[in-house]
């Protein structure tokens, strides 16, 4: 027995230098797990601490292993980043990552010599598996869930099963530094996992196998009515990946809060083919319970791409929906679109800023769109086989994945699709996300009355841009938005 109790948690992030509105839930369920089992959790969260000074704070000889959760992209060059400062600090501590990615490729993963095993899926009952493991001084190696190297091979043990949601506990919020964080203008919930649904872009049906699991309705509220008081929650956010899934689930729940004497608005996600079937009582219900906000993907507004992606919605649907929404006061917000699948053409982009236009004369601003998005193939999406049958290249190893980004029109591996229309895709994507920024007032979270001046002053060719260029449908040599582009990367947080 070692004596150690401690398990560090990483959230491997991009840093920001405003505050955060995403708490991550995903370790806090963990974090709560240990707690139960007499372990010792602590927390880094790279998105808005300064992980040096947090890991200096703490005696990382009372670690048992420390865990990395990352996704896809640039955060796994700073999950390396720290790992190598653990590595150096104390050259025995077990390093184990987790998260979507490595869940994803395993394999790959734990080929790095920063990664001394994957824990794959969900890991609540798993973490503390291996917590009791390490302290005992055992080996780890038939722990179900992991991935690692054993005498020179990669070996994974089978699966877990899904995690009951509802045994999970009230999570400990209190190893946050909750000023961190923006919960003033929402805090972040999350009551399910999984969405049943096909889509050819998502990583879903690879990663939840394509099964959806949930909270009770009386779990989210008994949670919920221990979160409000205490940090003076005014609006919860429910980022699920389909939140709507079980319609009974979510009418028992609204029936509670109103029950309870609840007072909190509260925001989720919903596809436009359930919500074009409720009917006023159920939103009316919604309303009544605080729902003030759904976000949707309605992805494009050309028929043949929405087949082609197996979203199985239409854009019909997506008219009457948002009618329908602006009728019960629910605002929709926000509806994203995406560019950049293989066949597509310029008639079918097109047709998403003819939608568009529909959406925005039917509802106003009721409807916020929050913009067009590069479809970006990531491992195991449905329509990477294809990708890969075309000639698309992913990356091979975890390091390499750490500096995929699919952002830039320029990008030479978007070659399924002609240059000159990848760059007018390029100019209406970042047109529509210019109209979003404007629409929201993003220019406010500016400071000094002097910026804010001068932000105004410094959008009014922008603003002239894109009223010209999105009424006549023109898009070629978008000069002006490469500018754009840069400004809104380089200096504002990327919004």
């Amino acid at each position: 027995m070692s004596g150690r109790k401690g398990v560090l948690l990483i959230r491997s992030e991009t840093p920001v230098n405003v505050k955060f509105s995403y708490i991550p839930n995903s370790l806090l369920v963990l974090a709560e797990a240990l707690l139960k089992h007499g372990y010792q959790p602590s927390i880094i969260d790279m998105k808005v601490q300064d992980w040096r000074a947090a890991l200096n704070a703490i005696d990382i000889d009372l670690l048992l292993y420390a865990g990395i959760g990352t996704l896809t992209g640039p955060q796994i060059q700073y999950g390396l980043e720290i790992a190598r400062a653990l590595r150096e600090k104390r050259s025995d501590l077990p390093i184990i990552w987790g998260g979507v990615h490595p869940s994803l490729l395993p394999e790959e993963t734990v080929a790095h010599d920063l990664c001394d095993a994957v824990v794959r899926g969900e890991a609540e009952e798993t973490v503390v598996e291996l917590a009791q493991r390490i302290e005992a001084g055992e080996s780890y190696y038939n722990v179900r869930g992991c991935t690692f190297k054993l005498e020179g091979k990669i070996v994974s043990t089978p699966d877990r099963d899904w995690t009951d949601l509802d045994a999970i506990g009230l999570l400990p919020y209190h190893l946050l530094d909750m000023k961190k964080y923006d919960i003033d203008s929402y805090f972040t919930y999350h009551s399910s996992r999984g969405c049943p649904h096909n889509c050819g872009f998502c990583i879903n049906l690879a990663y939840n196998k394509k099964t959806f699991r949930a909270q009770s309705a009386e779990k989210i509220v008994n949670n919920i009515e221990h979160i409000l008081r205490p940090y003076g929650v005014k609006t919860i956010y429910f980022t699920d990946d389909n939140f709507l899934v079980n319609r009974q689930r979510i009418e028992t729940m609204a029936r509670l809060i109103i029950e309870r004497g609840l007072k909190f608005d509260w925001i989720a996600s919903c596809r436009f083919d359930y919500f074009v079937k409720y009917d006023a009582r159920f939103l009316s219900l919604l309303k009544e319970s605080g729902c003030v906000r759904l976000g949707y993907g309605a992805e494009s507004g050309s028929r043949r791409i929405l087949e082609y992606i197996d979203k199985g919605i239409t854009p019909d649907q997506v008219l009457s929906s948002v009618q329908k929404a602006r009728d019960a006061g629910i605002k929709m917000m926000p509806v994203s679109f995406m560019y950049g699948f293989p066949g597509e053409t310029r008639d079918d982009l097109l047709a998403s800023l003819d939608l568009i236009d529909k959406i925005r004369e039917t509802t106003g601003a009721n409807t916020v769109i929050n913009g067009i998005f590069l479809m970006t193939p990531y491992p195991g999406i449905p329509l990477s086989d294809e990708l890969k049958k075309m000639g698309f290249q992913f990356p091979s190893s975890f390091e390499a994945w750490g500096r995929y980004t699919m952002g830039e029109v320029v990008d030479k591996r978007i070659f399924w699709l002609d240059r000159d229309y990848l760059i007018e895709a390029f100019c209406a994507a970042n047109i529509a996300r210019f109209h979003f920024f404007v629409q929201i007032g993003a220019g406010k979270r500016l400071k000094s009355p002097l910026l804010r001046l001068l932000y105004r002053l410094f959008i009014l060719p922008f603003l002239l841009s894109e009223k010209l260029r999105w009424k006549r449908r023109y898009f070629k040599h978008p000069y002006e938005w490469y500018l754009w582009s840069f400004i809104r990367n380089t200096y504002l947080q990327g919004t």
